[in-house]
């Protein structure tokens, strides 16, 4: 006897009276499930990165999500980068762009040759579908939206936070030890 459990793929296809095939169709069948609920990957807040300062040749973004993450197959899933008091800096086509990839539970993007203005923050937002669970049909990720989840400033060197205190004098008193 062969017990099956889990997801189960059943698939299709029509033939004519002359051995023409349709295209195949297929439908996942969940097999011995008590409660089925189909898990949707979440990008988990606080693993973005950067956040807060980056250097100005920052070209490396990262954020995990909850489960494994495939590519999209879905049309318009961008990543908008954008200035607080500006439109669009940025769009990334997470369908199409190779500057996209997705390691295990991490979606990763380079922006190529930036030109950050210095000193300006942005944030970043994350689009319905940007990626795909790795997991049954592939359920598409949440939006991540909002200026306060994702948001960087590019350092300016002008307005550095660094200081140097002020130098100080102080009398030294030396004492001579005298061993035998």
């Amino acid at each position: 006897m062969i017990s099956i459990l889990g997801l189960v793929p059943i698939c299709a296809a029509a033939v004519d009276d002359y051995g023409q095939a349709s295209d195949q169709n297929c439908v996942m069948i969940a097999v011995g499930a008590t409660s089925f609920s189909i898990l949707t990957p979440t990008f988990v807040q606080g693993t973005a990165s950067p956040l807060g300062t980056t250097l100005s040749t920052q070209t490396r973004f990262s954020i995990q999500a909850n489960l494994p993450l495939r590519r999209t197959k879905l049309n318009n899933t961008l990543i908008y980068i954008q200035g607080y008091d500006v439109a669009y800096y940025r769009t990334i086509d997470c369908k199409y762009s190779g500057d996209v990839y997705f390691v295990n539970k991490t979606l990763i993007f380079f922006v190529r040759n930036p030109s950050w203005t210095l000193g300006r923050t942005y944030y970043v937002n994350l689009g319905y579908g940007v990626a795909t669970a790795d997991q049954y049909c592939g359920t598409e990720t949440y939006s991540l939206n909002g200026y306060y989840y994702w948001r960087f400033t590019i350092w300016n060197p002008q307005m550095s936070s660094t200081t140097t205190p002020p130098p100080t004098t102080t009398t030294a008193t030396t004492h001579t030890v005298t061993t035998r």
